[in-house]
């Protein structure tokens, strides 16, 4: 979002600008949109785990060779 004041961009999801301090309207989204979101950011911690438990496993692999 731009901010409506200063028009700088806003962190999503802010509740003040962090250049002007104005108080941001609140950005409304449908089920649908807000559902997407949450799949998406449930997509990126799979992922995150996924890559930290691959590290342990080939961290434990070279201690075995």
């Amino acid at each position: 979002m731009i901010c409506p004041r200063c028009g700088k961009p806003t962190i999503q999801g802010a509740s003040y600008c962090g250049e002007c301090g104005i108080k941001l309207p609140m950005e409304t989204m449908d089920v649908h949109t807000i559902l997407k979101k949450g799949e998406k950011e449930m997509d990126m911690a799979a992922k995150a785990a996924g890559d930290s438990l691959q590290s342990i496993i080939d961290d434990i692999t070279r201690i075995f060779k």
